[in-house]
């Protein structure tokens, strides 16, 4: 079974770099491997370093950008800001720290745009500080 979690957002996506600085200031110890791919340069896996050094793991996610109007309109969410015309989602299977990567990559986004996060697998909405949290119970978890 996929599980999915959307940012949808205003304007260009922000760098890797940029994503990658955002979860380290978030307390997540992520980093995305490529910092050299947009992520508007279309869809497909994202590799990420877990943690540093020695203890360094290597995983990732698989990432999709499109556009927020239609996924909003098809799923009938509701709060979402019209201005939000983005979104980037992204999909993993049952391993937890793929969860983790798309926890993380999806709090550092909507922190760096002011984009909201949409939990497919709850379908509801969640805050930052709920990804922040989520992202370390599944790393730890792992």
């Amino acid at each position: 079974m996929s599980m999915h979690l959307t940012v949808f957002f205003a304007g260009p996506p922000p760098t890797p770099v940029a994503v990658t600085q955002s979860m380290q200031r978030l307390g997540l110890s992520f980093t995305i491997i490529d910092d050299q791919r947009a992520f508007d340069a279309g869809s497909g896996f994202i590799p990420i370093s877990y943690r540093k050094g020695e203890d360094a793991y290597e995983t990732g996610v698989e990432a999709y950008v499109g556009s927020a109007t239609e996924t909003v309109d098809r799923l009938g969410i509701e709060g979402i800001d019209p201005k939000l015309n983005n979104e980037i989602w992204f999909r993993w299977g049952g391993d937890l720290l793929e969860g983790a990567c798309a926890v993380a990559l999806a709090a550092a986004i909507a922190t760096l745009t002011g984009g909201v996060i949409y939990a497919d697998y709850d379908g509801v909405i969640i805050s930052v500080e709920t990804a922040v949290r989520h992202c370390h119970e599944l790393a730890a978890a792992n």
